[in-house]
């Protein structure tokens, strides 16, 4: 996987729902949990763009493509 970039890159949660409005969403920050706590490891904070934010651990997103210009 690249490195995903501040504000462009979109990721999709693999195991959210098509319902789920957490499901897509626009990369923030890298969070690096550490061990002995509550979910360690490296996560992904996105965000949907109109206020809300959440976070999926890096094994469990995919990076979409931008759609080409035409």
């Amino acid at each position: 996987m690249s490195k995903p970039i501040f504000g462009k890159t979109r990721m999709r949660g693999i195991y959210a729902g098509e319902n789920n409005p957490h499901r897509d969403g626009i990369y923030v920050e890298t969070i690096r949990r550490p061990r002995g706590g509550m979910n360690p490891g490296k996560h992904y904070r996105l965000t949907d763009g109109k206020g809300g934010f959440w976070l999926y651990p890096v094994d469990s997103v995919v990076i979409l493509k931008e759609k080409a210009d035409a």
